[in-house]
């Protein structure tokens, strides 16, 4: 946590980073945490306006950014490098600590008091972006497998896991009363309530990524196509998911690298100067990084709303006949009404060829119910005979 030592940050003594070494080191923190906290201050603002936002339907072939979970990764990465800012300011400015019989013990009470919750908050908050970023890979496969688990319960657990590691880390740390520098086996103990959870996520989210990208081709394929446009698609995604493994990795590995050599040495010593420039640089800037991997407000915002569209289409599809249904059953329709019509007018005209016509009182022929034949004698032409016309009509 951009502090590769084996003491609590104010207990760093000028064997461990000497006085011109310890301006260079705080320096680069401040000015790293500032680039990172502009990168993830820069995201909550743009999503302050999405970040409960609910998709219309979770029955998608494709994933959507869960924007809670980038939004609330943003806020603990702009914490974090708050206290990054806080933290270096307060190193810079402190005296070293004080050396009585091979003990370290800090220069006054109230570097204690400050240092302690202080170093608490910083720990709290890059726990909290550990967890972030697992759950929005974890949240990824649960849409692709059409399962779903509340952003509350990333909420509850995220929380709760880092304020229990944190505490546990500072229960290690202060529970000896008068040393509250304590020894190399007690912090390195306070250390893996950090590095544990890096580790964890670093080899737990490219397995998801893997997983959730099989799904994904496998999806496309089941679809019947799979051309060119779909193997650009899985192109992007590939990038996508290693962009999000690999900046965890660059940002945190210096990190891992220190635990390895505070449990290889096993003493307080010093570490490698480099080490701490590349903490210093490297684990501040994740929140600047997570800016443009994971996205503004602007982009989810035009996707989701791509996504919305397609599903009230689909709802809309689904709720009336298609086109071509349409098509097909007014064209049957209209096939089924000219076959009917002839066969009605050669059926009567067949009953009335067999009728012989003759006056009657009403000068009519009923066929049935559904047709007759009325007669009526009307002259023609003066010097012709009488003559007859005759009409079908229909009830």
């Amino acid at each position: 946590m951009a502090s590769p030592h084996a003491e609590s940050f104010y207990c760093i003594s000028e064997e461990s980073l000497s006085p011109d070494y310890r301006k260079i080191y705080t320096g680069t923190c401040i000015g790293c945490a500032a680039v990172g906290l502009a990168g993830s201050l820069t995201q909550v603002i743009s999503l302050r306006g999405l970040w409960n936002y609910t998709p219309r339907s979770t029955n998608r072939n494709h994933f959507l950014p869960n924007v809670s979970v980038i939004f609330f990764l943003a806020v603990a990465d702009l914490l974090a490098c708050t206290a990054v800012i806080t933290r270096s300011v307060t190193l810079a400015i402190i005296p070293p600590p004080r050396v009585d019989n091979d003990q370290l013990y800090p220069s006054s009470q109230l570097v204690v008091d400050i240092g302690a919750p202080m170093q608490s908050f910083l720990q709290f908050f890059f726990l909290a972006t550990y967890f972030w970023t697992f759950f929005y890979a974890l949240d990824i496969y649960l849409q692709l497998t059409k399962r779903s688990v509340s952003n509350m319960a990333y909420h509850v657990f995220t929380w709760l896991a880092a304020g229990i590691l944190t505490g546990f880390s500072e229960f290690i740390v202060f529970f000896e009363v008068g040393f509250p520098c304590a020894d190399s086996l007690r912090v390195t103990l306070a250390h893996m309530a950090t590095y544990i959870p890096i580790a964890f996520v670093m080899l737990a989210n490219p397995i998801i990524y893997v997983l959730s990208y099989s799904k994904l081709k496998k999806v496309l394929r089941r679809q019947g196509v799979y051309g060119h446009a779909q193997h650009q698609q899985m192109t992007d995604v590939t990038r996508k998911f290693s962009a999000y493994v690999v900046i965890f990795w660059i940002c945190w590995l210096p990190s891992i690298a220190t635990g390895v050599y505070l449990r290889v040495e096993g003493v307080r010593g010093s570490f490698p100067f480099s080490l701490w420039m590349l903490t210093a640089i490297l684990n501040p800037l994740q929140g600047f990084f997570n800016c443009f991997i994971y996205g503004i407000g602007s982009e989810m915002a035009k996707s989701m709303q791509t996504a919305d569209r397609k599903v009230r289409d689909s709802e809309s599809l689904s709720a009336s006949p298609a086109p071509q249904q349409r098509h097909n059953h007014r064209r049957a329709k209209s096939l089924s009404t000219q076959r009917t019509l002839p066969s009605v007018a050669g059926s009567a005209a067949g009953k009335l060829s067999r009728s012989s016509i003759s006056p009657s009182a009403s000068n009519s022929i009923h066929f049935g119910s559904s047709a007759s034949v009325s007669t009526e004698r009307t002259p023609l032409l003066e010097t012709d005979g009488p003559k007859m016309e005759t009409s079908v009509s229909t009830y």
